[in-house]
């Protein structure tokens, strides 16, 4: 079981670690408007009324045969809070990026009927208890007699300083994890022939980080210091090294993506916006796009604009959307999105500075916003999460190094490296065989947006890479050809 006391500060968003329990408060009010959206949508079941269980029953309901706990939470609460163990995730929500709300799982009965049988007991499980009590009545109008839902949920009830410390299955410290059994996650209903058969013909993009030109200290170090689950098989490289960009861009065209989101900010932290023009790596990328005549598959650019851990300040931005409209704009190989060249942007924290500065920009550039905070429109880092504008998927998350380094080397402080090294198993397990990115990808298959953005090609210190590793070779990097049924168009390139 996973340690309770780091378990809690896990939540949606990728940036620096240092910036969780803000991020926590952000799922709060993130969680909120998808409550009242479902409760505003929800209908209820007239007859009998569903059983609630406390934590300790329902655990102890589950050693009776045909007894199933079913998570009805989104993808992302399953994977980064955490979940019960023997949990089978099927979502009763999905979240719309473009308007910034929960919406049902219009599949929801069906996905549970695909499952399961009639006359099975299915008890349903969410944050506090709410979701799962809908959940519950839903089903049993479906025909799944045997339903009931577990009170005060996973989380627990609030307390007075605005925790969820108070009941549910975690407070109660019965069997949960981060791990991920493919057998339990949630299934598309897309299968993996029929996307191999079929080629999507929208743009594949993927995030792609700067690692350091000078220094090496943010993915490498970490690796070292608490034995990291996976190594490049290009060593700790840095991609400075024309020799790195060209096999990454190889490498890129092998697994079927379109469009490299580049982010900027990895270079080095200390550097800003405004230091742009002196990046190498983004030189190298730029003098390789710009010379593609003889590549059968054609790759384009986005820039990612971000400050770790920080927002840029206002100068900065409006500096890189300027660089962007007047440097790079104007090559054939930069992406346009909706008729207009397509940035991205990632805040780890509101700024109405920076939003004034995107409606000035709006006539001009394609502005898509990736932030850790509810409110915003836009699209978001994990998967599978998304619409018809854009589905995100990702091999796995676990932020564990990034969380080490940060402790160590940022607050220097100590680092529990016990649970460190139980982090890293989870996220070497949640991995095995691919199966969980197989996953994601069919999920985004089956909605068939405009875009998938696969995140990412080399976020090590978050466990998010695709990119050939020693441990498990180019699988991943085969599995995206295979699945966006692009196997034949790439085969140049193996």
């Amino acid at each position: 079981m996973i340690d309770t006391a780091r378990a809690g500060s896990v939540e949606i968003g990728r940036g620096g670690m240092i910036g969780w329990l803000s991020r926590r408060s952000a799922m709060r009010k993130f969680l909120g408007l998808g409550w009242f959206v479902i409760t505003c949508l929800a209908a209820t079941v007239a007859g009998q009324e569903v059983e609630s269980l406390d934590p300790a029953r329902a655990f102890g309901r589950l050693k009776t045969p045909s007894t199933f706990l079913v998570d009805v939470r989104s993808v992302a609460e399953y994977v980064l809070v955490g979940h019960p163990e023997a949990a089978c995730l099927v979502p009763m929500t999905f979240w719309n990026e473009s308007r910034a709300a929960f919406e049902p799982n219009e599949n929801f009965i069906d996905d549970l009927k695909a499952r399961f049988k009639p006359d099975d007991t299915l008890i349903f499980i969410c944050r506090s208890g709410k979701r799962s009590l809908q959940a519950a009545e839903a089903a049993r109008k479906a025909g799944f007699h045997k339903t009931a839902h577990v009170d005060q949920g996973f989380e627990g009830e609030l307390d007075a300083a605005g925790r969820r410390t108070i009941g549910g299955w975690k407070n109660s410290r019965l069997p949960w994890t981060y791990q991920i059994d493919p057998k339990l996650t949630y299934q598309s209903p897309m299968d993996a022939g029929t996307a191999a058969r079929t080629r999507y013909q929208g743009a594949v993009a993927v995030w792609y980080g700067s690692h350091f030109e000078d220094t090496a200290l943010h993915d490498w170090v970490p690796i070292k210091d608490w034995n990291g689950p996976f190594h490049p098989v290009l060593g700790d490289y840095k991609t400075s090294d024309p020799d790195v960009v060209r096999q990454h861009l190889r490498w890129l065209r092998r697994a079927g993506a379109d469009v490299i989101f580049y982010d900027l900010c990895r270079v080095q932290p200390e550097l800003t916006i405004l230091e742009l023009p002196k990046q190498k790596t983004l030189q190298l990328i730029v003098d390789a796009l710009s010379h593609q005549e003889k590549e059968s598959r054609k790759l384009q650019l986005v820039l990612w604009m971000e400050k770790w851990n920080s927002n840029p300040t206002p100068e900065q931005y409006r500096f890189g959307l300027e660089y962007v409209r007047t440097r790079l704009a104007p090559h054939d190989f930069y992406y346009r999105f909706d008729g207009k060249p397509l940035v991205i942007t990632y805040l780890n924290s509101a700024s109405a500075e920076i939003d004034a500065i995107d409606r000035e920009y709006e006539p001009l550039l394609t502005i898509r916003r990736l932030s850790p905070y509810a409110g915003v429109k836009g699209w978001k880092y994990f998967g599978p999460e998304g619409d018809k504008e854009c589905m995100t998927v990702n091999p796995g998350a676990n932020g564990f190094l990034e969380e080490g380094f940060i402790t160590k080397y940022v607050d220097k402080k100590p680092v529990d490296e016990e649970a460190l090294r139980r982090r890293g198993k989870a996220a070497v397990e949640q991995r095995a065989d691919g199966r969980y990115f197989e996953s994601q990808l069919l999920k985004a298959r089956q909605v068939d947006p405009k875009l998938i953005f696969i995140s990412g090609w080399n976020d090590w210190a978050w466990c998010l890479q695709i990119e050939p590793a020693k441990e498990y070779g180019f699988r991943y990097v085969d599995i995206a050809a295979r699945l966006l049924g692009r196997e034949a168009e790439t085969r140049p390139y193996r």
